[in-house]
């Protein structure tokens, strides 16, 4: 491709694709939804106003002949899983006062990849993360085994119940039990509400510290069941984080900070 196009107009959280497309040197044309803004720079992409037709032509135009390998090595230097796993670290060891061993994280889908990119991230940065300290993740068994090594990243897998509201729930109801059987974990990392219910429940059983991460704007939009739940955990977790300042403001607002 010549440009890798990303006209969001309600809700964008991080792309994984926008990096995937800056990973291949494919210049960004984006709007100010979610973290474009904050990832895209001069000679990297534009970022346009939503829904303008004529600026994003321009945008495109513009962006074609942008250096391919600049982008490339500006995304790898930043973004790269590597570096992500680093400064995950350092936070973690930071919150529990001393240099982390075990970490899991709980996240809804995890591999083989089914749906969704959130799988493949949370599986990519746990197995950077693996060259530091042992990382386990706690998923659905939508293939694979209940328990495996994959990559050097241990999992756990429950049962899978198909429904947008139900596997999610089932998730974090079967998730807590299995979390309660492990040995302590230093730092329970949850993925959403769905993952943040059980890094709660079980931090607060085995003594680990507890985070809940946002995984964009998506996380905090539209159900006021999911926030109530939201407001629920943020009261009791350790840590929260959110991919961009987009979502982190969102969160913000909801707690009332």
């Amino acid at each position: 491709m010549d440009v890798f196009v990303l006209p969001a107009i309600s809700m964008e959280g991080f792309s994984n694709s926008m990096l995937e497309a800056m990973a291949c040197g494919i210049p960004v044309v984006t709007t100010p939804i979610g973290a474009g803004a904050e990832v895209i720079k001069e000679g990297i992409g534009v970022v346009v106003a939503t829904k303008n037709p004529k600026k994003l032509a321009d945008a495109i135009l513009k962006s074609s002949v942008f250096d391919r390998t600049r982008i490339r090595e500006y995304v790898t230097a930043i973004f790269s899983f590597s570096v992500v796993a680093n400064r995950v670290y350092e936070l973690y060891s930071e919150l529990c006062g001393k240099e982390v061993q075990r970490i899991c994280f709980c996240s809804l889908f995890a591999p083989p990849y089914q749906l969704s990119g959130a799988g493949m991230q949370v599986h990519e940065l746990s197995k950077a993360l693996t060259k530091i300290c042992d990382v386990s993740v706690i998923s659905t068994r939508t293939g694979g085994e209940k328990e495996e090594i994959l990559d050097g990243v241990r999992y756990y897998r429950v049962r899978y119940v198909k429904g947008e509201a139900s596997s999610r729930f089932v998730y974090s109801l079967l998730g807590g039990f299995k979390g309660l059987s492990l040995d302590k974990f230093d730092v329970i990392d949850g993925r959403n509400w769905e993952g943040g219910l059980i890094s709660v429940f079980v931090s607060k059983r085995k003594g680990s510290k507890s985070v809940m991460s946002f995984r964009g704007e998506g996380a905090v939009e539209w159900s006021w069941v999911k926030n109530r739940i939201n407001k629920w955990i943020l009261k009791r977790v350790d840590l929260a984080t959110a991919t961009d300042n987009n979502t982190a403001e969102k969160v913000e607002e909801m707690v009332g900070f």
